[in-house]
């Protein structure tokens, strides 16, 4: 529809969602530091790193998908 025929704005919004993953990334590894400094069992540690990997693998495939709505709109407009 209309988003991708507005090329600037798609490229705007791909632009956001990148720096958002950027700042997920960054999250991630602060979380698993903070998580292996806990007192917990470590069954429950690696449980907790594994909840933050998926998180981050989400984040990691919205940036996916907006650089694939990119490509779209940039061959719909030739």
């Amino acid at each position: 529809g209309l988003l991708l025929t507005d090329l600037g704005s798609v490229q705007k919004l791909a632009a956001e969602v990148d720096q958002i993953e950027s700042q997920c990334d960054t999250l991630e590894r602060r979380l698993l530091r903070r998580i292996f400094d806990l007192d917990l069992e470590r069954a429950h540690k690696l449980h907790l790193r594994d909840l933050v990997a998926a998180l981050g693998m989400l984040s990691d495939q919205a940036e996916e998908v907006a650089d694939m709505v990119v490509r779209i709109a940039v061959k719909r407009r030739f």
